[in-house]
């Protein structure tokens, strides 16, 4: 069996530039389609370079906005530095401290160009 580009990246894609701040909105659902209750969940949003899944180059917090939703907020210094293709995958713990990965993307950060 072949698990297509979409099926590993369920989560799309997501382009910017460096060094400003990204709001990034999630929406997560169970398998029969429904919004899951994260209000007792953390949740911790990873991104490591593409294609190499051990090395974790960006961690951060995401606070829960509503049923299902979540939100990431991207400071300016968390990618000014960065740029190129990377992974990203949300990791959900829920109360009982189970892990759930609701999917993976694909982010490419693009360097500002610096003023002479």
């Amino acid at each position: 069996m072949v698990t297509s580009y979409a099926e590993i990246n369920s989560l799309g894609e997501i382009s910017f530039i460096g060094g400003h701040e990204q709001i990034l909105d999630f929406t997560v659902y169970d398998v029969a389609g429904s919004l899951i209750d994260l209000n007792a969940a953390t949740i911790i949003w990873r991104v490591g370079y593409y294609g190499q899944p051990n090395t974790i180059i960006l961690q951060k917090t995401g606070v829960v906005t509503g049923l299902g939703t979540f939100t990431i907020t991207l400071d300016e210094v968390d990618t000014l530095s960065l740029s190129g293709k990377f992974s990203f995958q949300p990791v959900i713990i829920d109360f009982n401290g189970d892990t759930f990965r609701p999917g993976q993307g694909v982010m490419t950060i693009i360097p500002a160009i610096q003023t002479a």
